[in-house]
């Protein structure tokens, strides 16, 4: 009687402290299970009274001892009943966890932006409206005479006119180039497109679409074409970004294709994986690119990537640095 006294007791507390008016399965069962024990009471008393009689004070030990030990037992089960009753609690009216949150965004809404910019490929996404970015990058390459031989950076400017509807403008500056590469000479050349997202959401995944005119600015430089096609799927929290980018015009053509995949980790860092496949010339070169993003204060990303070549004609290794800074638009990072 005292055990079940005591055990109610505590359940009440458990209940006025969470603020809970009814019980859950599992804790209906724990209380069957707790009270099933007052079985054995009788025969605790039976021996405290026998350890009283007959043994002295060691049986009256030893039956004490028995005593406090299932005591202590039925003690342990209550604390775990009302834990776990606050870890239920906790979960079923906190916030989600970042990767469920995330994994639920991706599955019922737009496809929630992780990276700004991949580095060697393009990523499935557009400017909000009002929205401007600017992204500061540096490439370096060295060997075997691929596409991406040379050093160069750039700027690269984006505007949002709408939520779809998005302006590029970016000035890539050549630090050094080889006939075969894809690098420009100097200040040679300046990129406009235009970009459109057709798809936002994940179902049945993100499209976008976009044509950019490369502009001489010196005599360098030529005219040259690029339409794109960008395709996004979320698979819970990973993304699978693909593109392909044919220039045509400006002397010889080229295509680049790539594969990326990001997925978010704690502390605002984000992984990447890319595979990019160059074809410009007559040379094919192919690299594994991983990389990391880190989530700055003030709307800033970082990155910093180290693509290895697995080809004849790649370059066996080379670094890529880019910085983003987002401003205007929805701040909601």
């Amino acid at each position: 009687m005292t055990v079940r006294i005591h055990t109610l007791h505590l359940l009440n507390f458990a209940k006025r402290r969470h603020s809970r008016p009814e019980l859950s399965e599992i804790e209906v069962s724990t209380i069957a299970c707790i009270l099933n024990l007052r079985s054995r009471a009788p025969g605790f008393s039976k021996s405290l009274v026998a350890g009283r009689l007959t043994n002295g004070s060691e049986g009256q030990l030893f039956a004490y001892r028995y005593y406090l030990s299932a005591h202590l037992t039925r003690s342990v089960y209550i604390c775990f009943l009302a834990y776990a009753s606050t870890v239920a609690m906790g979960q079923s009216s906190g916030a989600q966890p970042v990767s469920q949150a995330q994994s639920t965004t991706a599955t019922s809404g737009a496809l929630p932006v992780y990276i700004e910019e991949f580095f060697l490929s393009e990523a499935v996404r557009s400017e909000e409206n009002g929205e401007l970015q600017l992204t500061l990058s540096s490439t370096a390459f060295r060997g075997r005479g691929s596409v991406m031989d040379g050093s160069s950076a750039g700027l690269d400017i984006e505007y949002g006119l709408t939520d779809r509807l998005q302006l590029g403008l970016e000035v890539p500056y050549g630090i050094q180039s080889r006939p075969t590469s894809e690098i420009p000479t100097s200040w040679s050349t300046a990129d406009l497109s235009v970009l459109y997202q057709f798809i936002r959401g994940n179902h049945p995944f993100a499209l976008s679409g976009a044509l950019g005119v490369n502009a001489p600015l010196t005599a360098r430089g030529n005219w040259s074409y690029e339409p794109e096609l960008m395709i996004a799927k979320a698979f819970g929290t990973l993304q699978i970004h693909t593109s392909v980018i044919p220039e045509l015009g400006g002397g010889d053509s080229s295509l680049e294709y790539n594969l990326a995949a990001v997925r978010p980790l704690s502390h605002h860092f984000f992984p990447t994986l890319e595979f990019n496949g160059r074809w410009n010339a007559g040379v094919n070169s192919f690299y594994v690119t991983p990389g990391i993003y880190k989530h700055l204060p003030n709307r800033l990303e970082m990155g910093l990537a180290m693509p290895m070549g697995m080809g004849r004609f790649s370059s066996p290794v080379g670094a890529v640095f880019k910085m983003t800074w987002e401003i205007g638009g929805d701040k909601d990072d």
